[in-house]
């Protein structure tokens, strides 16, 4: 979906947007209790990729990164089948 959203983006607006993916195994009721839990984030930007971990990791909530955009995303959709 990243390099769909970037190929629409570079058509429509004229502009490469920064763009990641965000995987879990995580559930929203475990997050919001504080249970811990690991997620990435996967980009080609580097610099976005530590954004994101940054700015969502906490204590118990911890973001790893990763550049396999595509191994990141289909990981995440092989879990859910």
């Amino acid at each position: 979906m990243t390099e769909v959203i970037t190929d629409v983006l570079k058509a429509d607006a004229g502009w490469a947007p920064r763009v990641g993916a965000l995987s879990g195994p995580s559930f929203a009721v475990e997050v919001a209790r504080g249970d811990p839990t690991a997620i990435t984030v996967a980009s080609r930007d580097a610099k976005l990729g530590q954004l994101v971990q940054l700015e969502f990791s906490d204590p118990s909530f911890r973001v790893y990164t990763n550049d396999d955009v595509a191994g990141v995303e289909l990981g995440a959709r092989s879990k859910m089948l």
